[in-house]
């Protein structure tokens, strides 16, 4: 499931209900939003050129990807579960994922993201982390199960990661339950 834009094309894309979809041997990313296409592979561009990014004015050229729900996903075999890569300036907002089960060499990225909502996720990496937020707000990650064993549960980074809620989560299976960035507060993090 990929959803693709970039600065310049503008336009609203908002209230996508998917439901029931089942996908095997996924080369890249089982669910993508990317609002860099076209500026090198998502994953090439998510994790090793997010520190590089600038803030634009937001005007009609602005992309935007807001209220998705997407329910019934089973994927096995992917290079990365999801990935969501937002711009600085308009961030991918209010995701539902519900009753999504994915099994992938890499588990969850979200990148300039608001309102990003895990409901009974599963996600089993063959590598790093469960779950890693970067510049991300009101997060919700509510029954998430992982393999036994996972080096780490869950990542933050950023001064504009906050409000990120971990319900009914057995952290207890990490390494490492949380690991916080540099300029990270350790209160954008509450767990219940």
């Amino acid at each position: 499931l990929r959803f693709k834009s970039l600065r310049g094309k503008g336009g609203v894309i908002e209230n996508i209900y998917i439901d029931g979809i089942q996908m095997r041997a996924i080369g890249n990313e089982a669910l993508l939003f990317d609002m860099y296409y076209g500026e090198g592979s998502p994953e090439f561009v998510a994790t090793e050129k997010s520190d590089e990014k600038t803030v634009e004015p937001v005007n009609d050229r602005t992309p935007r990807f807001q209220n998705f729900s997407i329910k019934n996903i089973v994927c096995t075999g992917a290079n990365r579960a999801i990935l969501i890569n937002g711009l600085p300036e308009m961030q991918v907002k209010n995701i539902s994922l519900e009753n999504v089960s994915i099994a992938a060499m890499k588990g969850a990225l979200c990148i300039d993201t608001d309102s990003i909502t895990f409901t009974n996720v599963s996600l089993f990496p063959e590598e790093g982390e469960i779950v890693t937020l970067k510049q991300s707000s009101n997060i919700t990650l509510k029954s998430v199960t992982y393999p036994q064993n996972a080096g780490v549960f869950l990542s933050v980074f950023g001064e504009k990661t906050k409000n990120v809620l971990v319900k009914d989560v057995n952290l207890n299976d990490a390494g490492k339950q949380i690991v916080f960035g540099k300029n990270t507060s350790k209160e954008a993090v509450i767990i219940k």
